[in-house]
């Protein structure tokens, strides 16, 4: 399947993204799949509205370009386990959000799988359209995303929800259903001020690379 790796970054991330995408294009590299970064010049709208058109619109026009599979995500995560493979995710799932499994918020949309075909392109095109319903919401797409599953049947059949571990593990000390165990997918430094995401990353590349195949570094 042939499978794209997408994220995007900023101005203010670039640091960051100077630890991560190494890693990145290690694993892609891997699996035999693709990684791109958008670049968002402002920095602001990296988590904000235009950001959140970018990253639908980007994974649009890898379907149009050929892609079969995207994974999005953002530029702080690292994958951890490299023998891994997002064919192994929810197979035949359209689309791929895993919970969060942190606190009471029910899933994070930073680490997403979408399934070239109708269901995965009706929904980027639903989310394009509804723009100024959830431009108005905090936490933009992903709290209009978990509204429509909700409300919305032709969502909830297209998405399936899978646990944080699956493919979003955290860097957050008290949060057992999520917390990043060695042979994990992903690890994603979310609610972390910027240094110490910076941080954090060098030290979980320093533990698990530069093979990244589940055991700590030979």
């Amino acid at each position: 399947m042939k499978t794209l790796l997408l994220t995007m970054c900023s101005p203010t991330y670039y640091p960051l993204g100077q630890v991560t995408r190494p890693n990145h294009l290690a694993y892609a590299a891997a699996r035999g799949y693709e990684s791109r970064c958008l670049d968002i010049a402002e920095a602001g709208d990296y988590g904000g509205v235009a950001g959140e058109r970018a990253r639908l619109n980007g994974v649009l026009a890898a379907f149009e370009e050929g892609f079969e599979q995207v994974l999005f995500h953002g530029v702080d995560i690292l994958f951890t386990n490299h023998t891994k493979t997002l064919e192994s995710i929810a197979p035949g799932s359209p689309v791929v959000v895993a919970r969060e499994d942190l606190r009471w918020w029910p899933l994070n949309y930073d680490v997403v799988i979408w399934r070239k075909g109708d269901a995965a392109t009706r929904l980027l095109h639903r989310l394009l359209a509804d723009e100024p319903v959830w431009a108005k919401l905090k936490w933009l797409v992903q709290t209009h995303l978990w509204n429509l599953l909700k409300t919305d049947a032709k969502t909830a059949q297209a998405v399936a929800l899978v646990p944080a571990r699956a493919m979003n593990s955290t860097a957050q000390p008290n949060a057992p259903l999520s917390r990043w165990q060695l042979g994990d997918f992903i690890i994603h430094f979310l609610d972390m001020p910027l240094e110490e995401r910076i941080r954090t990353a060098k030290a979980i590349i320093e533990l698990t690379g530069p093979h990244y195949d589940g055991t700590l570094r030979k």
